[in-house]
């Protein structure tokens, strides 16, 4: 594993990186859900979505100045995807 983060590293995928493909893919769905109204297509954009704020939040972590905003945004990411997990159980 460790080999493989020192890949990322290499190449220059990071944290923004990754943020813009959940990005263009949160788009995709997007669109996809306003041709066909599949529901699927929404749960995708709500996973995305928490899924960005507990990267941005991971990333914020790591620097001394905005650790505690960086604590608050994986919190909200993970918040977002129990409440959508418990959500989708009672539907």
């Amino acid at each position: 594993m460790k080999r493989f983060f020192e890949l990322l590293k290499d190449k220059g995928i990071g944290p923004e990186f990754v943020n813009i493909l959940l990005g263009l893919i949160a788009l995709a769905s997007l669109v996809v859900f306003g041709i066909t109204k599949n529901i699927f297509c929404i749960y995708v954009i709500i996973f995305i979505g928490a899924m960005m704020n507990i990267i941005t939040g991971l990333s914020y972590v790591r620097r001394a100045d905005k650790r505690n905003l960086g604590y608050c945004m994986v919190m909200l990411g993970v918040v977002i995807i129990v409440i959508f997990a418990v959500w989708t159980t009672l539907i």
